[in-house]
């Protein structure tokens, strides 16, 4: 389910770029994919409020990417909204 979730979000990313598009999960966790054409490529975001999202859920999503990924996360915290960001490139195939 989680792998069909960032599937239509990456897919939506790149039919209209430089705009976020989100998925809120059950318990909490929004999982946000912007794409850039520029640099080509998604700015991923897991964010949650009050709780910043743990290195485990972070693996579990990028084991979910469409396509096989790394990147290690930057966390921040915005107005109670934590969170763990990086930048994924695009992968060819997607063009």
């Amino acid at each position: 389910m989680l792998a069909t979730i960032l599937s239509h979000l990456t897919d939506n990313a790149v039919t209209k770029p430089a705009h976020p598009f989100a998925h809120r999960l059950t318990n909490g966790l929004r999982i946000t994919v912007t794409f850039f054409e520029i640099s080509n490529s998604f700015n991923l975001v897991l964010a949650r409020d009050k709780v910043l999202p743990s290195l485990i859920e972070w693996e579990t999503v990028l084991k979910n990417w469409p396509y096989p990924v790394r990147a290690k996360p930057h966390s921040g915290n915005t107005d109670g909204r934590h969170y763990l960001t990086a930048t994924l490139p695009a992968h060819p195939k997607l063009f």
